[in-house]
């Protein structure tokens, strides 16, 4: 069983133990801010750019690739977040959201698919009862396959809004280190 009072002591110990004058670890010397912030920008550089491609492209698998790289971003943006303005943060990270929400749906729509056709493979032909779910089966996946390109049509508003100009202006303002050794 884990021991809390333990534990709370031993990381109060290591929180207070001075830091080592030359750090051997990868990364140990960057201050944890500028660490926080070329992380936070690369991620989002990189769902900017494989999102725009989508917009050309609207495969359904780099549909769901993206939908990993925005939780991605996100977890880093949330773990972080104290670093930076609150507000400023918490409006990039609803947007975040919103999209995560539209990738998700979209993910979820195609799980359901995949799982009726797996069921409909399965059905035994020579019953009229299962030929009855089969049709019910395929119904259900052609109004399946109906939202998910509505969602998918969404995704390009979606998108384009998480993309716009002030966001990429204020993604820049507080993640990009250009932006920050300009401003010092």
């Amino acid at each position: 069983m884990l021991n809390l009072r333990l534990l709370k002591k031993d990381t109060q110990d290591f929180l207070n133990e001075p830091a080592p004058k030359k750090p051997t670890a990868a990364n140990a010397a960057i201050p944890i801010v500028d660490l926080a912030r070329k992380r936070i920008y690369k991620r989002y550089r990189s769902v900017i750019k494989d999102g725009d491609y989508i917009l050309t492209h609207m495969q359904d698998e780099l549909l769901h690739a993206l939908r990993i790289e925005c939780k991605k971003l996100r977890y880093l943006m949330e773990f972080f977040a104290s670093l930076f303005p609150r507000k400023k943060m918490a409006r990039l990270i609803k947007q975040l959201r919103k999209l995560q929400d539209n990738l998700g749906e979209f993910n979820d729509l195609s799980v359901q698919q995949e799982y009726l056709m797996h069921i409909a493979e399965e059905l035994p032909l020579d019953d009229s009862r299962s030929r009855k779910a089969l049709v019910a089966t395929g119904y259900l996946v052609e109004n399946l396959g109906y939202e998910q390109k509505k969602v998918k049509a969404n995704f390009a508003n979606t998108f384009t809004e998480f993309a716009s100009p002030a966001n990429q202006k204020l993604f820049r303002r507080l993640f990009s280190m250009k932006g920050k050794k300009a401003g010092r």
